[in-house]
């Protein structure tokens, strides 16, 4: 009976002490795209980097912004500088016609700040200032 209690109360720490490793942010509306709702999830993994997790609904189509764009690109503002984490793909929803996006990555740097921007180029060093969505973490 003991035994089962002691399992169940460090079954109980393990699963708070996962969730509370976990940080939520939620973007602001933007001013270019209001539609776009925003979350991103921020954790730690196995090898102690920082993994983000995005999930954008109502994105709009980059080309269909005023100036058009190719592409909408994710950052991560961190003490040391600006990391490219990669390209956020639009896609159409199987069961309505709402656009979404999501993307994942991870970077060995804690992040301070997400930044989503609209740009011409991926391979960019750092963010044009076209920026669609910006949230920054607190954790």
């Amino acid at each position: 009976m003991l035994t089962k209690r002691i399992l169940s109360l460090l079954s109980l720490i393990l699963v708070l002490g996962f969730w509370s490793c976990n940080t939520k942010v939620e973007f602001p509306v933007s001013e270019v795209v209001p539609s776009a709702e925003a979350t991103a999830v921020i954790s730690k993994d196995k090898n102690d980097n920082f993994l983000v997790e995005l999930d954008i609904n109502n994105l709009t189509k980059p080309e269909r912004l005023s100036p058009k764009r190719k592409f909408y690109v994710l950052w991560a503002e961190t003490a040391q500088g600006s990391v490219n984490l990669g390209q956020i793909k639009v896609k159409e929803s199987t069961f309505s016609s709402s656009l979404y996006a999501e993307i994942e990555a991870s970077l060995p740097l804690k992040p301070t700040r997400l930044v989503i921007s609209a740009e011409n180029e991926l391979n960019r060093n750092s963010p044009s200032t076209f920026t669609i969505l910006e949230t920054k973490i607190r954790y």
